[in-house]
């Protein structure tokens, strides 16, 4: 008899630290959600200047990683070629945040209207918007993954002086919908 509460006491010391392991675990992983989503909350902006561009970020719900909504050149000296990284990196609280760029927004490139001669866009990004380089001064963009139609939605290079693209696949369907039939395709080797 004596054997059998010394067992159920030692079972239910048991629960009660896996139970405290769980608990931990869950307050530990909701706080770093928590502190994640404080680096820069849904529906927020951040930026950062580099080569003489400043490269503006929001977090949207609604894709996967932040997006680029905004490249505007900030210098006289700016280099003419232009590069949306992979990921963006937040530090806050003496924390280092990072995201996926995964979106180029409509009318990002708008405001890089002089000077920008080449983008270069990450495999990262899984979805360029319409528009998003109407007004743009790019003559020449290369994607480091392969384009396809479900990356870049119709119009995306409407309203822009793009004249190539290049692309780990041939993309000329995609550039052809996306921008008259205008531009060369070039495969990058």
């Amino acid at each position: 008899m004596q054997e059998t509460l010394s067992i159920k006491k030692m079972r239910l010391a048991i629960a009660a630290a896996a139970m405290a392991v769980i608990v931990a675990f869950s307050m530990g992983v909701g706080a770093q959600v928590a502190q994640a989503e404080d680096a820069v909350p849904y529906g927020k902006t951040a930026s950062v200047t580099k080569s003489g561009w400043k490269y503006t970020f929001t977090n949207k719900s609604d894709t996967k990683g932040m997006t680029l909504t905004s490249v505007k050149k900030v210098s006289k000296k700016a280099a003419t070629n232009l590069k949306v990284p992979a990921t963006y990196t937040v530090k806050k609280n003496g924390q280092s945040y990072t995201y996926k760029i995964g979106t180029i927004d409509s009318n990002a490139f708008s405001k890089a209207s002089k000077g920008a001669k080449t983008i270069t866009i990450s495999k990262n990004v899984k979805k360029i918007k319409k528009n998003a380089f109407k007004g743009c001064s790019a003559t020449k963009i290369v994607y480091k993954g392969k384009l396809t139609k479900t990356i870049a939605k119709k119009n995306w290079l409407k309203g822009s002086k793009v004249k190539t693209v290049q692309a780990k696949n041939n993309a000329t369907k995609v550039v052809a919908k996306a921008y008259s039939g205008k531009a060369r395709v070039k495969a990058i080797k």
